[in-house]
């Protein structure tokens, strides 16, 4: 007898302690079941939401693609002998002006301009190329880029006698790396602009050390070797 009211007071407590982790459950339940279901919401919400955000940008980057080969397909031509019509020009100049305007923060928005950059070298409009290569700087221009953004414009403003503002642009680039050499050129060719001869010639010296194996620049060294070095003994003296 003792037994079986000890079994039947064990049942009774289990049964109790089962109806108390169920009223547990239901009070957390109606006290953090919103803010839970607000959640979850929020949380498959995002995961939809990012795959809607990358399909978007999927489908903007497909977009910019096609403007950007309808743009090549306009003014690049099989060959350089062939001449763009006005009606190619203003066609790159229509769909590059898109990309700007509608895919500014991609690449083919950057290598757009530097078609249009080039097109208004060729039609001798340098103002016109510096604010296309300055917009590619102001917009992000991509870090494989930038060297070369930055040489054609330091040239550009150079053509245009705006030596310090040459200067400013180049100096911008580390003097190590794959566009060493040219980098150096460039400020050989401002430091002869602005009178500096022996600055221009430790430049296009610089240069020349740094072309690649085996290459030859006919040119940079006929640029050095019309400047004469640097006197030895001056430069002693100096320092």
């Amino acid at each position: 007898m003792r037994r079986e009211r000890e079994t039947r007071e064990e049942q009774e407590n289990k049964v109790a302690d089962d109806d108390e982790q169920l009223e547990a459950i239901k009070n957390w339940w109606n006290e953090n079941g919103t803010s839970l279901v607000f959640t979850l919401v929020v949380v498959v919400a995002g995961i939809f939401g990012y795959q809607a955000w990358e399909n978007q940008q999927e489908a903007s980057a497909d977009q910019a693609s096609v403007i950007y080969e309808d743009l090549v397909s306009a003014i690049v031509k099989e060959s350089p002998l062939q001449a763009l019509s006005e009606d190619d020009i203003s066609t790159g100049r229509f769909l590059a002006g898109r990309l700007q305007d509608e895919h500014g923060g991609s690449g083919y928005a950057q290598l757009a301009t530097l078609l249009l950059a080039k097109l208004s070298v060729e039609a001798g409009d340098l103002s016109a190329a510096e604010k296309e290569l300055r917009w590619v700087l102001d917009n992000g221009a991509d870090e494989s880029l930038e060297p070369i953004v930055r040489l054609r414009l330091a040239r550009i403003l150079l053509a245009q006698e705006q030596t310090d503002a040459a200067w400013d642009v180049v100096t911008a680039l580390p003097e190590e790396g794959a566009f060493a050499s040219s980098i150096a050129e460039v400020r050989g060719d401002i430091a002869l602009a602005q009178g500096d001869e022996r600055g221009a010639y430790d430049a296009y010296q610089r240069a020349t050390e740094a072309l690649p194996d085996n290459s030859a620049r006919p040119l940079l060294e006929m640029k050095r070797d019309n400047l004469s070095p640097p006197d030895v003994a001056a430069v002693l003296e100096e320092s």
